[in-house]
């Protein structure tokens, strides 16, 4: 009885599930029992609602070429560490896969034969587990090289996963080991504490996936593989909140693509890169974009090292995408490797482009630990990009980089004392609509070195100025532009741009700046100081502009606060060692001739520009507050003639451009720079034989103490009435002879003076004077030897001599000389010249003479010499020729000599000689006087009136009538304290109330 009742219970439990391992016996005499034993299923079989549920106890495998199908409802239970091994195919609905008592079992294994396997709308629970536990745990088993611990793993097959839940696995939830998996629209819950929803094994596998769901313990997202990425594919959504999990760097290899779908998130941590090398096409769309982010709940700058765009990727688009949390330190070993060592260095960036051009349309690169973007030799198309919170440049370009930014914002970056963005000298970038704010440092840095090709140098934004922190250099053979509205600053006073190539620097209609970074009145507080820090003279060195500067155009350009000493060791040296010497200068040109006009040079330490030769162009441009001891514009040597017109100095500093004494070879002119804008003639100035040197009308001429003007080639001085030629003393104090004089050689013959003044000459200069010729030393102004030059309608006045000559046939016409402390003319040595309808007058220092000849035949007609203490005197051999002069007043009228037979001997009424106007008044017995026939070669007079302005010529220089024009000795400021210009009538050195008489009487 207790047999058959035993008997009934087996029967009873065998019948109420199916045991799919067991085995059983049933030996005569004793209840039947079982054995357990792994099953194969040899031929396709169906479990079904009805047949279950289905006990597996051991190990159950369908082999390959067999389909098991598990119909809807059906049920099938696992007891702790067995699992199920489709080597064929499974094809699953609806069913439910679970554990068969309190432990996990281990899941579900798909081989390489089971393409055509699905689960559709099932459930798999409590799988996962880790098998048996001897020498370690097994999981499933091991496969491809290693154990597998996954409630289903998929190897190298494409089976069908949708609508399935897969909950309470003690491991992962999916393994997928190559193939090409449908996965879609599953539920992952409560995985494996450090376990993943889905987990890649290994590269070049590409699931299907979609509209995947995970929630509770575990990682809810896909653990993608690092490691070298062959073959295309696309990583495809999983589903929302379903993230790739990277578990070491990847690198996206040559030739092949890597797309990622809109919505794909990935997820790195620690020394973790994406590195391609081949093409990345990451496409995210509004509202679903693709984000590379930290995988750490409360991410932070750094949490990974970024993305790597190789020398291959230049045709990757990252489109809507989101870089966040990156540009991580990397390995930290003697040193942090960032993304890893490139071209010298190792790269620390969000975004590392290598020699590439790819596209960056409308992404976000935030929370950089480092740089935001990197390109080296790169040209990427950067389009609506945002980068923001970087801690160290937004974006850095070097190498010849020249990406194309536009529509784009920098904010925030640089809080570790970084610019919002950087390059070297070699690379540009293509800025349109780019907007900066809230960076620690408010511009784009230029970092130094070599402009080696043709480069623009663009406005980003009105508060964005390029900031130039190391030397920059223009090669030769580039060509450097430089877009309206653009500042540049420069922190450090040992930095400049050096120009040896073409700079066009064209600042119309908005100027361009280069000042000082603590310049705060141009593109705003780049240092972000506030007012902590304020612009100095000299805060950086200028810009140099070498041989190969000829065709630079520097027009509408503001240059503040350069000109400084530059480095000091030993003594300071500005422009160290250009040709033999050290220079100070804003700006410095080197044997070029660039145009510079329109500009403005201020706040110089030193001075405005330098010049070694060349011809610039030089006009209408304004110079103020140059150095104590500045000038705003200096010829570092001979042979230099820049053309000049409209220039204004203005400020501290000497107002005047300063003259190198020595020896000019080549031909050329001075022009007149601008208004009360002087030369300094600092030492002697020799001219070569067969050179000619031209002075433009309006030119001021200040020389200094015992300095002279040497010709043996031509002198051609041709200033206009309204716009005389002006020599005279650079003392402001001077009212008498200073400098030595000019000094015209035999090779002079033509050289002319006309519409000069010629003041203060003919020093003792320590008893040398102008120089020792044919037997004494000469003190005058001018000095003619053995040549025959044309002086016309000039002053010559307040010296030792005015003219002398020696075997001369000089043409001296219309002029006015005096003030003279010797003689106002002295011809010597055989001298013939012409001197016709001037004016010597009021020459009475030192008993001085008019004029006196020794051994000489000069023809005198029309002249006026008067108030003198001796009127004309004759020593030695020759013959004077007189005709229609007037002789008067003076101590002895006429010595060595009789008056001539028209001469005449009254006084000719000047308008005030003592005061040094020798017009004549209306009562003047000189009006209509002299004799006719003189013209040519008299054609005009001091004033520039046509002669004979009435019925016969006038005696002496002026043609009575109205003054075309009112004459001033004097043009031009000195410096700040000196002279105060045209309205020092009476050459005292200040503006009174005589200067005004004077004015009235020469209106009236």
């Amino acid at each position: 009885m207790v047999a058959f009742t035993l008997l009934l219970f087996f029967l009873g439990t065998a019948w109420s599930q199916t045991y799919v391992n067991r085995v059983w016996h049933y030996p005569p005499g004793e209840p039947p029992y079982y054995t357990i034993e792994d099953k194969t299923y040899a031929s396709s079989i169906a479990w079904t609602a009805a047949g279950g549920p289905y006990v597996c106890e051991a190990h159950v495998t369908v082999a390959s070429g067999v389909l098991l199908t598990v119909e809807s409802g059906a049920l099938v239970e696992f007891v702790e560490g067995m699992g199920l091994y489709i080597e064929g195919d499974i094809q699953a609905t609806g069913a439910t896969f679970t554990r068969a008592g309190e432990r996990y079992w281990r899941g579900i294994y798909l081989s390489p034969n089971s393409n055509a396997s699905s689960l559709v709308g099932c459930t798999i629970r409590h799988a996962g587990g880790v098998g048996y536990c001897y020498n370690g745990c097994s999981g499933l088993g091991t496969y491809n090289g290693d154990k597998r611990f996954t409630s289903i793993y998929i190897d190298a097959c494409s089976p069908v996963i949708t609508g399935c839940v897969i909950e309470e696995s003690w491991s992962n939830g999916i393994e997928v080991w190559r193939g090409g998996a449908t996965i879609e629209n599953n539920q992952f819950h409560n995985l494996g504490a450090d376990s993943y929803a889905l987990v890649v094994d290994v590269t070049d596998t590409y699931p299907q996936l979609a509209g995947n769901i995970a929630s509770g313990t575990g990682f809810h997202g896909v653990s993608a593989p690092p490691g070298r990425w062959m073959s295309s594919g696309t990583w495809r959504k999983p589903g929302a909140s379903f993230p790739y999990f990277l578990r070491g760097s990847m690198a996206v290899e040559s030739g092949a693509t890597l797309t990622l779908a809109p919505g794909v998130e990935v997820r790195a941590e620690g020394n973790i890169g994406v590195y391609v090398r081949g093409t990345l096409q990451a496409l995210g769309s509004p509202g679903n974009p693709v984000v590379f982010t930290s995988r750490k709940t409360s991410p932070s700058q750094g949490d990974w090292n970024g993305i790597y765009l190789g020398p291959g990727a230049g045709g990757s688009v990252l489109s809507q995408c989101k870089i966040l949390y990156a540009g991580g330190l990397g390995v930290c070993y003697y040193g942090c490797r960032g993304l890893g060592f490139y071209h010298g260095a190792d790269r620390f960036a969000a975004v590392y482009i290598d020699g590439s051009a790819p596209q960056l349309l409308q992404c976000e690169i935030h929370h950089s630990y480092s740089n935001g973007i990197e390109a080296y030799g790169a040209n990427p198309a950067l389009i609506g990009i945002s980068i923001q919170d970087c801690r160290e440049n937004g974006l850095r370009m070097e190498a010849d980089s020249h990406p194309t930014i536009s529509n784009s914002a920098l904010m925030s970056n640089g809080s570790a004392g970084y610019y919002a963005a950087t390059q070297d000298a070699s690379s540009t970038a293509e800025p349109n609509s780019v907007t900066f704010g809230g960076n620690t440092l408010e511009g784009v840095e230029i970092r130094g070195g070599r402009i080696p090709a043709p480069s623009i140098w663009r406005k980003w934004a009105p508060n964005a100025p390029y900031v130039m922190t190391g030397n920059t250099t223009l090669d030769p053979s580039a060509v450097l532009a430089i877009d309206p509205g653009v500042a540049v600053k420069t922190p450090d006073s040992t930095v400049g741009l050096y120009c040896h190539g073409v700079v066009i620097a064209d600042g119309t209609p908005e100027p361009i700046v280069f000042t000082s970074l603590a310049d705060d009145t141009v593109a705003g507080d780049t240092n972000g100081d506030g007012n902590a820090t304020q612009p100095m003279r000299g805060d950086w060195l200028g810009i140099f502009m070498g041989p190969g500067a000829d065709g630079s155009v520097l027009n509408q350009v503001d240059v503040r606060y350069a000109g400084s000493y530059g480095r000091c060791y030993y003594g300071c040296h500005g422009w160290e060692n250009v040709h033999g010497a050290d220079r100070f200068a804003a700006l410095y040109v080197d044997s070029a001739s660039p145009s510079i006009t329109h500009c403005t040079i201020t706040n110089s330490r030193t001075n405005g520009i330098e010049i070694w030769r060349g011809n610039p162009t030089l006009q209408g441009t304004r110079f103020h507050n140059m150095g104590n001891d500045g000038y705003p514009l200096v010829y570092s040597t001979t042979d230099t003639y820049p053309r000049m017109a409209g220039n204004v100095t203005s400020g501290t500093g000497y107002h005047a451009i300063l003259v190198p004494q020595g020896r000019w070879r080549t031909s050329g002119s001075w022009n007149k720079p601008g208004e009360s804008f002087p030369y300094l003639i600092s030492g002697n100035v020799s001219v070569a034989t067969d050179v000619v040197l031209t002075i433009s009308a309006g030119t001021i001429l200040r020389v200094a103490n015992g300095v002279g003007f040497y010709f043996n080639g031509t002198l051609v001085a041709d200033g206009t009435a309204r716009e005389p030629i002006v020599f005279a003393s650079a003392d402001p104090t001077a009212v008498s002879e200073k400098w030595s004089g000019i000094y015209l050689g035999p090779q002079a013959g033509g050289s002319l003076l006309h519409f000069c003044s010629i003041l203060h000459a003919g020093s003792w200069n320590w008893w040398t004077g102008l120089g020792n010729y044919h037997g004494s030393v000469r003190y005058t102004s001018l000095y003619f030897d053995n040549c025959s030059p044309m002086v016309a309608c000039c002053t010559i006045g307040k010296t030792a001599s005015g003219i002398e000559m020696y075997n001369s046939g000089a043409l001296i016409l219309s002029s006015v000389i005096f003030d003279s402390a010797g003689k106002g003319i002295l011809c010597e040595g055989g001298s013939t010249p012409s001197i016709l309808n001037n004016t010597v007058a009021e020459n009475t220092r030192n008993g001085a003479t008019g004029i006196a000849t020794v051994n000489s035949s000069p023809i005198l007609t029309n002249n006026i010499v008067a108030f003198n203490g001796t009127g004309i005197s004759q020593t030695g051999s020759g013959t004077i020729a007189l005709a229609n002069n007037c002789v008067y007043g003076n101590g002895t009228n006429h010595a060595g000599l009789a008056p001539g037979a028209t001469d005449l001997s009254e006084d000719p009424l000047f308008t005030g000689s003592a005061e040094g106007d020798f017009h004549l008044t209306s009562k003047s017995p000189c009006i209509n006087a002299g004799q006719d026939g003189m013209t040519p070669p008299v054609t005009e007079d001091r004033d520039g009136k046509a002669r004979p302005l009435g019925n016969h010529a006038d005696i002496g220089a002026y043609e009575y009538g109205e003054s075309e024009t009112t004459v001033f000795e004097f043009g031009g400021a000195w410096c700040a304290t000196g002279w105060h210009g045209l309205l020092d009538l009476n050459l005292n050195g200040e503006v009174d109330v005589e200067d005004l008489i004077l004015l009235l009487r020469r209106w009236k």
